[in-house]
């Protein structure tokens, strides 16, 4: 019988789950100031106020995630080389 080390693909799919989602989290951070930059030239703007609300909603959302795939990634990791 092979020994297979299945720790590595969980560190491996931990942290590339983690950087998805700093991804994710740099692209809403890009569109956030973007919109923002477009509502300063056009205060008032009800829908693009509504959308910047709504990207800062979703980036909460994102940074949730990313503290739990943190804890995967530390989870994985002490299970490797504990």
């Amino acid at each position: 019988m092979i020994y297979q080390n299945t720790d590595i693909p969980k560190i491996n799919k931990a942290l590339d789950r983690y950087t998805k989602i700093c991804k994710k989290i740099g692209s809403i951070d890009y569109q956030i100031e973007y919109s923002l930059s477009k509502y300063c030239l056009e205060p008032g703007n009800s829908k693009l106020e509504e959308h910047i609300l709504e990207l800062k909603q979703y980036r909460t959302v994102l940074e949730n995630q990313k503290f739990q795939a943190e804890d995967k990634i530390y989870k994985a990791f002490d299970e490797q080389y504990s």
